[in-house]
């Protein structure tokens, strides 16, 4: 059955296993990526569901956990934030850790400051990255530059100069106020590598949406301009 579907659902996996213990534990991983993804509205909306097929306590437990552990990052991020862009474990210590690999992160920072910054990293290889570059043109026509600032990061590290450019080409990236970047450029490949390993970037496409505080407040893979819960993010930051 499976075969004749070119995109199956999780239901339809989940289907086709049947009624038994590995159904849990498909259905807890499926949980915990939109969880990791910072989208607790899936969950939500799919309680009933969850707590239908999974009994296992454990499992139960570690849902519930990051649920809670997401749903305060995006009520009150102040500490994530200070963690991931200053290396900052303790929102009373005034201690920062040394990252000067962060430089050119900063720079963005400091050059936008009061803006909403949307950091869009992506790859030429990366199929939902490139099924994202007309959300992407269409999140930035609806905005002024005064209010949101977006840049298209390419990885930079597999992709070729040139790859990047044609890439730009074909999807007509260049002239839409978008600053496009070519990571081994602007970044540097090495300090790029140690700013995903910091942002616990581990699959692309990857967002990262800062509001006009210098805060981030959303990040993750669901975090895409195609999704609708983003752009209401979005929205409301820029109102602030």
């Amino acid at each position: 059955v499976l075969k004749n579907k070119e995109y199956p659902t999780i239901d339809d996996i989940m289907s086709e296993i049947g009624e038994n213990e590995l159904n849990q534990y498909l259905y807890t991983k499926v949980t915990a990526n939109s969880l990791e993804a910072n989208d607790t509205i899936s969950l939500s909306r799919k309680r009933s569901q969850f707590d239908s097929i999974v009994k296992i306590p454990h499992l139960q437990g570690q849902i519930a956990q990051m649920y809670r552990q997401t749903k305060a990052f995006l009520e009150n991020p102040q500490s994530v934030s200070d963690n991931l862009l200053y290396g900052k474990y303790n929102e009373s210590s005034n201690t920062l850790t040394p990252m000067s690999y962060m430089e050119s992160i900063y720079k963005i920072l400091e050059e936008n400051r009061g803006k909403v910054i949307y950091l869009d990293f992506w790859a030429t290889t990366c199929p939902p990255c490139l099924a994202e570059m007309e959300p992407l043109k269409k999140l930035r026509s609806q905005y002024s530059t005064k209010d949101l600032i977006i840049y298209s990061i390419c990885s930079g590290g597999n992709d070729t100069k040139k790859q990047w450019e044609l890439c730009l080409d074909k999807y007509s990236m260049k002239n839409h106020d978008i600053e496009c970047v070519y990571a081994a450029d602007y970044i540097g490949l090495e300090n790029y590598q140690k700013i995903t390993k910091q942002f616990k970037i581990n699959r692309l496409p990857y967002y990262i949406l800062i509001n006009r505080k210098g805060q981030i407040v959303d990040y993750g893979t669901v975090a895409r301009p195609s999704n609708p819960n983003l752009l209401l993010r979005i929205e409301e930051i820029v109102k602030q």
